[in-house]
């Protein structure tokens, strides 16, 4: 059974829905969390690459060292996470270093982990045991899937952008601000976006009201896109609309 609240979320987004969303959507520019974050894709992409290398003579027929090859994908992909994801957290002002903080920082930890093991692994590793190719090293598979590999962990840059936005609401939430600072969520106009996302891109009363009509953060798997997501948050401070990062 869904939690209740999503009834109510739901009806809040038939409201937006309703309100000639595509007339208010509000678009974004790129900044440096962007920037930041298309940097953490080409150190995912590296390791990738990296580990093709370092295993390219391993047997696909030997499911033991095939496994433990995964297992040393999914440590590296890891570890860089844990390296990478206190600088998404500062980007979004998140620069403090109490319970709070920590808190917010696991949950961005636990969402990556989360997407590595239930999705990227399983589908790399669908590959590297397919009967078909049990007679090839991983090196020789890597030539005809090593593409869709390493476009494939593209696609787990999301959690670095929404460790960025945790970062801001635990920022807003610590400054007493998550109540009363108006919030804009905006597109990014260079992306193709899914269904859940453009009804979103409006302005917001605060940062709570808008996580009670969104359900979500972008890229935390709340939307259609889920952690490809690229929306967009600003904040409105000192009468101007200001960039997170």
């Amino acid at each position: 059974m869904r939690d209740p609240s999503f009834a109510v979320i739901d009806s809040a987004l038939q409201v937006l829905l309703l309100a000639d969303p595509v007339s208010k959507q509000l678009i974004g520019e790129p900044g440096l969390a962007e920037e930041e974050t298309e940097e953490y894709r080409r150190k995912l992409v590296a390791i990738v690459i990296a580990w093709i290398a370092a295993y390219s003579l391993l047997s696909l027929s030997n499911e033991a060292a095939v496994a433990s090859a995964l297992l040393d994908l999914e440590v590296q992909l890891d570890q860089l996470a844990r390296k990478e994801f206190p600088n998404a957290f500062k980007l979004g002002f998140g620069t403090g270093s109490g319970i709070a903080q920590a808190v917010a920082l696991a949950a961005a930890l636990n969402l990556n982990s989360g997407f590595l093991i239930s999705s990227l692994l399983p589908y790399i590793g669908a590959d590297l045991s397919d009967p078909e190719v049990g007679g090839l090293t991983l090196g020789q598979l890597a030539d005809d899937r090593g593409l869709a590999w390493a476009s494939r962990v593209g696609l787990y840059t999301g959690a670095y952008w929404t460790a960025v936005w945790l970062g801001v609401q635990e920022s807003m939430r610590e400054s007493l601000q998550a109540d009363t600072v108006p919030v804009r969520r905006l597109l990014d106009p260079g992306a193709q976006h899914c269904a859940t996302c453009p009804p979103k891109a409006r302005e917001y009363s605060s940062w709570n009201e808008m996580l009670a009509l969104t359900g979500g953060l972008p890229a935390d798997g709340s939307d259609d896109c889920h952690s490809n997501c690229r929306c967009q948050i600003e904040l409105f401070l000192e009468d101007e609309w200001v960039p997170v990062g």
